[in-house]
């Protein structure tokens, strides 16, 4: 019994087999031949995989940069890390996890059958977070066996359909009703800057149809954007700790190194955004066969790096702009109340 839970934990603890059993199902209800039934299942899965690349490359790019603003701007501090928890909690809270899981998708699916919330949550490794959190949780308050396991299932599968339709009409906006859901559940956090840019925004005047000069056209481009950026960012940083400490971490040229950590970040992007359009492919399509067949109206709540791709010059400026200069001065704080 305990290695089929192992087994059945795997999958639904891996976002892109999740994706893929999902797609598979909604394939069968819809009858798609055989060729179908195969690519339909496995690009989703694909997809993914190749975003979790895309992350991969971003995140090795990323590392030294912490490691460079420490020694540049005397700050120092931590990386959050949810994967990191999550595999510490583990070795006391495994079992229940696991269970949480497994019953915490049960309930998604029977609440989406049967309630006016018809949002399947398909960010598998959000879900894994969010019941490893429970578990601990829920024991800290004296819960045990299976008590714990039926209330953390309950209270992860009625978040997991109820979270999504919170926002949804922000969603909608951004997607033009493109049949999905925000499946993250940092979500509330988007929805309160939706409902902050309702009230004091101008939907004329969308920065997404922001018309850009010629000259300034390879702004459109979010990968040569994103390398450029960053690639000022780690120019700037390394010159400020200078080149005694760069020499710790490779021996190449500060320019050198700026250039190729700028543009192994964007192309780490460039990839994300392929894998999400490999997902939406076939997931979507797949989806109307789990509507039409097992739960009807149903709508896959998907992860936040799919809503980059629906408008590449918004996030751009919102990721390179407001955030961007919000970051270098609490950076500056930092370091002056470091230096002080």
């Amino acid at each position: 019994m305990q290695a089929i839970l192992s087994f059945l934990t795997e999958i639904f603890s891996q976002p892109a087999f999740l994706m893929g059993l999902i797609a598979f199902v909604g394939l069968v209800a819809l009858r798609s031949p055989g060729n179908k039934l195969l690519t339909g299942t496995l690009k989703p899965i694909l997809g993914y995989l190749m975003l979790s690349a895309g992350a991969g490359v971003i995140v090795a790019n990323l590392n030294p940069l912490g490691g460079i603003i420490e020694a540049g701007f005397n700050i120092r501090g931590v990386i959050p890390n949810n994967e990191a928890i999550v595999s510490v909690a583990q070795k006391m809270l495994g079992v229940e996890t696991m269970s949480i899981l497994l019953l915490g998708f049960i309930f998604n699916l029977i609440i989406a059958r049967c309630t006016k919330y018809k949002y399947i949550f398909l960010t598998g490794h959000h879900s894994f977070f969010l019941a490893c959190l429970f578990s601990a949780v829920l024991q800290a308050a004296e819960f045990q066996g299976w008590m714990l396991i039926l209330i953390g299932g309950f209270l992860l599968g009625s978040w997991s359909a109820i979270s999504p339709a919170i926002g949804q009409r922000y969603t909608r906006q951004v997607t033009e009703d493109g049949g999905i859901a925000m499946g993250h559940f940092g979500s509330l956090g988007y929805y309160l800057s939706a409902w902050i840019a309702s009230r004091t925004g101008n939907p004329a005047n969308s920065f997404a149809d922001t018309e850009i000069s010629e000259k300034w056209g390879f702004l459109r481009d979010t990968t040569v954007t994103t390398g450029i950026v960053m690639f000022v960012i780690y120019f700037v940083c390394s010159a400020v700790a200078g080149s005694a400490y760069l020499s710790t971490i490779t021996d190449q040229n500060m320019l050198i190194f700026s250039v190729l950590t700028g543009l192994q970040f964007a192309v780490g992007v460039a990839i994300v955004y392929n894998g999400v359009r490999l997902i939406l492919g076939d997931l979507v399509p797949a989806f109307q066969g789990i509507s039409q067949k097992l739960i009807p109206d149903s709508i896959p709540a998907v992860d936040c790096a799919v809503f980059f791709t629906f408008s590449p010059t918004a996030g751009g400026g919102g990721i390179h702009q407001l955030p961007l200069w919000a970051g270098w001065s609490g950076c500056s704080c930092s370091a002056g109340w470091a230096w002080r």
